[in-house]
C-alpha cells in the first residue's frame, strides 16, 4: 500500500468510472461523484467524460452532472474507480481505490489479481469483505454502503396483501 502520510487533508479527488444515465454503474458513478462535488468542489472526473459519451447519454444528464464532466481534468493523488475490476487500470491516481461488487460467494483469479493491484478496495456490504478476503484479495477492504436517490425512487405507500410481490 502506498502511504499518503504527507496529506493533512484531501484537496482533490479523481473519480473514475462509467458515466451514463442508463446503467447501474453509470448512474451510481454520477450520483456519487456529483454528491461529493456538491459538498467539496474538488472532484475531477477522469474517465468517460463528456467528449467520450454518446450524445444520447449526455442529453439525459443534469446540468450539475454536465458541469462536472466538462470541468478541466486534474490528476489528483487519490482516485476512486467504481466499475468491474478488469477496468481498474484506468484509475491513474497515485493512491488507487477500486470500488466493485459481485453477486456471488466467490470471485475469480483474474478479479483477485486486478484487486490486488489497487491500494484499497471498497465493496457495498460487509458480506463482500469476507468473500473478497477469502478469495485472496490483500489490500484493505472497506464496506461503503450505497444509498438510494429518493427523488428517483420515491416511497410509495402500499396496502397489505396476502402474497409478497417482489
Amino acid at each position: 500500500m502506498k502511504p499518503l502520510n504527507h496529506l493533512t487533508r484531501l484537496d482533490g479527488l479523481n473519480w473514475w468510472g462509467w458515466s451514463n444515465s442508463k446503467s447501474g454503474y453509470g448512474i451510481v458513478n454520477l450520483e456519487y461523484s456529483t454528491a461529493i462535488e456538491r459538498l467539496t468542489g474538488f472532484v475531477s472526473y477522469g474517465w468517460e467524460r463528456e467528449n467520450d459519451m454518446l450524445a444520447e447519454d449526455y442529453a439525459y444528464l443534469t446540468e450539475e452532472q454536465k458541469r462536472l464532466l466538462t470541468k478541466p481534468f486534474k490528476l489528483e493523488d487519490v482516485g476512486i474507480i467504481k466499475t468491474t475490476p478488469q477496468m481498474f487500470y484506468k484509475n491513474q491516481s497515485r493512491f488507487r481505490i477500486g470500488y466493485t461488487m459481485v453477486e456471488n460467494t466467490k470471485i475469480g483469479a483474474n478479479w483477485v489479481a486486478w484487486c490486488n493491484n489497487m491500494d484499497a478496495i471498497f465493496v457495498p456490504c460487509e458480506f463482500l469483505i469476507k468473500v473478497f478476503k477469502d478469495c485472496g484479495v490483500e489490500p484493505p477492504i472497506k464496506s461503503v454502503k450505497q444509498g438510494i436517490n429518493s427523488k428517483s425512487f420515491p416511497y410509495v405507500e402500499r396496502y397489505p396483501k396476502d402474497k409478497f410481490i417482489f
